[in-house]
């Protein structure tokens, strides 16, 4: 049987949304208030893990890295490693995205999602994830994969307000046994209008991708969205 870690990060909702959080596995257990998981209307829940231990420095970013666009990463501290194979197939991190009740009725919805891993090594060594949930409508088996990048774009299902997330993550080996690493991974949902409150029109710093990226990752999707029409 496939061990599962579960995180029970509730503590720190009832705060103000912000706009980018960092959590240290280690600040979890026991309801740590200083670990915040509203980003702007988007609420992220239920963290766990199978088959995959994580240790306490491993850390969760939460990010709104534009005005439609909220971005999860997970970075592993010390650096995942093949160390000579494969990481198992069944270490997945799950996790759920909600938009905030008190939000709903601004017809705020997901529209999109991606999946970005970084990691390999020299000699050829590649890092893999897999973003996998029933609300993905396009792709029709639910899911996109990426290997050393960024992926393909996923849509979801009319007027979602809420995601139950599957990130499927292995690293292998590269020529002469030098081993696949993983030094982050994680997803970016786009929603199908602007979150920008009073007072709060600009997001804070933009991690990992940045807003080039996610600004042309929502001009795929809006023409994705036309084809389907």
């Amino acid at each position: 049987m496939v061990a599962t870690t579960a995180f029970d990060i509730e503590a720190g909702q009832s705060k103000a949304p912000t706009t980018n959080v960092t959590c240290h596995l280690s600040q979890i257990p026991g309801n740590n208030p200083t670990c915040q998981t509203t980003i702007r209307d988007k609420i992220f829940s239920g963290f766990s893990f199978s088959g995959y231990t994580p240790g306490n420095l491993d850390s969760i970013t939460l990010s709104q890295i534009s005005p439609t666009s909220f971005q999860l990463s997970y970075t592993p501290n010390p650096t995942i490693s093949s160390g000579g194979s494969s990481t198992p197939t069944g270490s997945i991190f799950n996790y759920t995205v909600t938009a905030d009740p008190a939000f709903q009725s601004l017809d705020f919805s997901m529209i999109g999602a991606q999946a970005f891993i970084a990691g390999g090594t020299f000699g050829g060594g590649s890092a893999t994830k897999t973003l996998a949930s029933p609300a993905i409508a396009n792709p029709g088996n639910g899911q996109v994969s990426v290997t050393n990048g960024t992926s393909t774009n996923g849509l979801f299902n009319p007027n979602g307000v809420t995601a139950t997330f599957a990130q499927a993550f292995s690293t292998v080996d590269g020529t002469m046994s030098n081993p696949g690493t993983i030094t982050n991974f994680g997803s970016i949902i786009v929603q199908n209008q602007a979150f920008t409150p009073p007072g709060n029109s600009v997001p804070g710093p933009l991690p990992i991708l940045g807003a080039g990226a996610a600004f042309g990752f929502l001009r795929k999707l809006r023409r994705l969205v036309k084809q389907a029409a």
